[in-house]
């Protein structure tokens, strides 16, 4: 769903359904603390061809839904708010059945259609979106992108447990936010490089932070030293060949031709190993 300017700025005020599982931890890509960040620092916005296509593609799956389901959207991309919970929803058919429409290439976690076997972060956005609409049943339809493009239906029903414990742990976090508490942890690069700079502004920092990032970036300089020093003494050992064979598996060091498309069209060489069974 691509929100509005609008819908962006009043959603800072609130938890999201698309927030909410990773306050619980179920969220492989963003942390508790990542999302506190979204809520108490001005962040610049981002997109990514994976956001774009789930964008575009929304709308056929509120068509294959409505076809699957055999009943009309009435509503498309509303914001619902209970509390400090919120949730836009992609669609919905009634004020008990709502839609969940996601594009993914990421096959894991999908299990056989018509049951509740989604990714638990779906599980968990979905019943956000039953606590802040009352409703009963959600609809996620589902396009795999991985060899071709298969399309999927789900049903999940109402689990009043899960909606407490999500309704618990969303207001809490919320109120910690309110109270200026975040969460312990680290929050990911990706976050902290959004963050709007003050320009011409200095703070103090610790010295140990400072000691330890230059002692990581030494640490990795180090380790990627002795990575080209082994594939140095390794292709040393192919002399002009291409291929060599060892007691591990078979290796190959050969050519590889990168298309022009964005940058100039190069060629280089790759070096792989092939484990013998």
């Amino acid at each position: 769903m691509s929100l509005t300017k609008d819908q962006i700025k009043a959603r800072r005020n609130y938890l999201g359904a698309s927030e909410i599982p990773a306050v619980l931890g179920v969220d492989p890509h963003r942390s508790p603390i990542d999302v506190y960040l979204s809520k108490t620092e001005s962040l610049d916005d981002i997109t990514s061809p994976a956001m774009e296509a789930g964008n575009l593609l929304e709308p056929v799956l509120i068509q294959y839904a409505e076809q699957r389901v055999g009943r009309p959207c009435i509503e498309r991309g509303v914001m619902h708010t209970l509390g400090n919970l919120c949730a836009t929803l992609d669609g919905r058919f009634s004020d008990a059945e709502i839609i969940e429409a996601k594009t993914t290439g990421i096959v894991d976690g999908w299990g056989d259609e018509e049951t509740d076997a989604i990714p638990d972060r779906v599980l968990v956005q979905v019943h956000q979106q039953f606590v802040v609409t009352g409703a009963v049943i959600a609809w996620v339809p589902v396009i795999l992108a991985r060899f071709g493009l298969q399309f999927r239906m789900y049903r999940v029903d109402r689990n009043d447990d899960l909606c407490g414990l999500v309704s618990e742990r969303g207001e809490a976090f919320m109120a910690d936010v309110q109270r200026g508490r975040p969460p312990v942890g680290i929050p990911s690069l990706e976050v902290l490089k959004r963050i709007r700079r003050e320009p011409g502004t200095w703070v103090d920092v610790p010295d140990d932070l400072v000691a330890a990032w230059l002692d990581a970036k030494e640490a990795a300089k180090a380790t990627d030293k002795a990575k080209d020093d082994a594939q140095a003494a390794l292709l040393l050992a192919f002399g002009s060949a291409d291929g060599a064979h060892s007691g591990l598996g078979d290796l190959t060091y050969m050519e590889t031709e990168r298309k022009a498309y964005q940058v100039a069209a190069t060629r280089y060489r790759t070096l792989r190993l092939k484990v013998r069974k």
